[in-house]
């Protein structure tokens, strides 16, 4: 059984169509949405629950250099969770438990993603 010329061409062009759409469709499946992401900020006050620090000793060899990170546990007003705010040696030695700080929220989708204090 001989093929023709012609017919080689057709199905070569047929066969080719057929992964050209298949691959169209998998572009369009694995592409990225685009993000809709609504980020608002807001100055809230909130009031101190606990603070803590750590220390990062992995990059050091001795304690007596180790880094020490500085936070403090805060609640809002309308808000049942608590969230971690890093914070400066300074901040975290004038601040205690019960003291009210005003901090910038950000909200994405209506959720708190970050607080961070406000310096005014």
């Amino acid at each position: 059984m001989k093929i023709e010329k012609e017919e080689l061409g057709e199905k070569m062009y047929d066969a080719f169509m057929f992964l050209a759409i298949i691959a169209l469709i998998a572009c369009l499946c694995f592409a990225d949405k685009p993000h809709t992401d609504t980020i608002t900020e807001k100055r809230v006050t909130v009031t101190v629950q606990d603070k803590f620090s750590e220390m990062d000793t992995s990059e050091t060899l001795s304690i007596l250099f180790a880094d020490t990170d500085y936070y403090l546990t805060v609640s809002m007003k309308n808000d049942t969770d608590l969230h971690d705010v890093e914070v400066s040696k300074r901040q975290y030695h004038s601040l205690g438990k019960g003291s009210k700080v005003k901090c910038i929220v950000t909200y994405r989708n209506g959720k708190v993603d970050d607080i961070e204090l406000d310096e005014d």
